[in-house]
């Protein structure tokens, strides 16, 4: 995957879990393959040429 592809899926994927009410936040934080650490969706995303990592506060207004 190029670096281009890599950065447009993660703002993509970050855009779909902001776009998700508070409610809802801990599925999207699955669905991107993350984990909740107190307050926060925190992201890994890795291949062997990038890495993306990213938090994402659970009651941040979408």
């Amino acid at each position: 995957m190029s670096a281009r592809a890599c950065i447009a899926t993660a703002l993509a994927l970050v855009a779909t879990a902001l776009a998700v009410p508070v409610a809802n936040a801990l599925s999207p934080c699955a669905d991107l393959g993350g984990t909740v650490e107190a307050t926060t969706c925190e992201v890994h995303i890795g291949t062997p040429g990038h890495t993306v990592d990213m938090s994402v506060p659970l009651d941040h207004p979408g």
